[in-house]
């Protein structure tokens, strides 16, 4: 059992539920080089293979961790989950606040609603798919990481908590996400989480 399977005893769970949109086509990983852009550049992180990320879903911030757990880079804006009560999307009754969890990004998604997965960047509505890890076992979610037309007043407005449950990002920070995705040969480690990121590494590295 490794480490991010064991630190899913000891961080706090929610199993509320999150509908995206049907209809998703999986999309081949393709293992090209990265070209910063001017913006990727500014995250001051050279990606290697093993990388994962931390996603605070209390403060709103994604951070890049080293396989190790040596290293983690500047904290980066991202959007989660509206707080509050339930509410009902696309016929299903959940509570949209991002659940604190361990996952792993093992599949790649081109989306067909532009208004909710699409960008100013690009005609592509890139969709990565969060599976729950439970032991060796990688559980289907409706979960993903995505980016939005209106990003940066999403980031800008109630904190940065605007989405249904899904992890905003802005578009470049997606695309850094992807190649990261491919270099771990079409797998990215996530935890999404209230603490704080030293506290989530000293869980790691104690077990």
């Amino acid at each position: 059992m490794n480490k991010f399977t064991r630190l899913i005893s000891v961080l706090a769970i929610s199993f509320s539920m999150l509908a995206s949109m049907a209809f998703a086509q999986p999309i081949e990983v393709v293992n090209a080089q990265l070209e910063l852009t001017q913006e990727q550049q500014s995250y001051n992180w050279n990606p290697l293979q093993g990388d994962w990320i931390i996603v605070n879903v209390e403060r709103n911030t994604l951070q890049f961790v080293r396989e190790d757990n040596s290293k983690t880079s500047a904290p980066i804006d991202i959007g989660s989950g509206k707080m509050g009560g339930p509410i009902n999307y696309l016929g299903m009754n959940y509570v949209p606040a991002t659940p604190e969890d361990v996952w792993e990004v093992q599949s790649l998604h081109q989306q067909n609603w532009f208004n909710v997965f699409g960008s100013q960047e690009s005609d592509e509505q890139l969709f990565m798919r969060l599976y729950r890890v439970r032991g060796e076992e990688r559980i289907y979610s409706h979960y993903g990481i995505h980016t939005v037309p209106n990003i940066d007043e999403l980031l800008d407005t109630n904190d940065g908590f605007n989405s249904w449950g899904c992890v905003l990002t802005k578009y470049q920070t997606l695309k850094f996400l992807e190649y990261i995705y491919s270099l771990n040969g079409g797998v990215l480690k996530v935890v999404t989480t209230k603490q704080n990121t030293s506290d989530v590494l000293n869980l790691v590295n104690n077990f």
